[in-house]
């Protein structure tokens, strides 16, 4: 498994998790790839789609960049490549799912990995610290 990080410190871990390589954006991978979660959009993507492997599939799970994602199809032709890109979309109820990762959450076999936490009333703040990329993991409010 690759993983591509917008910042040195956003690697930090991912060895652990099972990564083989770390890049700094998908523009630093030395080969193609033949599948890719991307969560970024933007130019991230466009980047990833022009290094799939014939046939390799992109699942557009986000698009955190907030930037719009131009792709050259010209030059993706040029160079005989014929991989796609596929939305992600849930259409189905979370609940059971949900539920699972609450039981996996309350017997310590899934880490979280809490970056922030903090009251209720700092819901913005816990936001823009999200959306500006300053906490690497997830936020949890605590209710009063």
């Amino acid at each position: 498994m690759i993983a591509s990080v917008g910042s040195p410190s956003r690697a930090e871990g991912l060895r652990e998790l099972g990564a083989a390589e770390i890049v700094l954006g998908p523009a630093n991978l030395t080969g193609r790839v033949y599948g890719v979660l991307d969560n970024v959009g933007g130019r991230q993507l466009a980047e990833a789609f022009y290094r799939l492997e014939d046939d390799g599939v992109i699942q557009a799970i986000g698009k955190a960049s907030k930037e719009p994602t131009t792709i050259d199809f010209e030059e993706s032709r040029s160079r005989s490549q014929r991989g796609r890109i596929e939305n992600f979309n849930v259409t189905t109820p979370f609940g059971d799912d949900l539920a699972r990762l609450v039981g996996l959450l309350s017997r310590g076999e899934l880490d979280a990995q809490v970056g922030w936490r903090g009251p209720w009333e700092q819901a913005l703040s816990a936001a823009e610290a999200l959306l500006s990329r300053r906490v690497q993991g997830k936020a949890v409010l605590t209710l009063p």
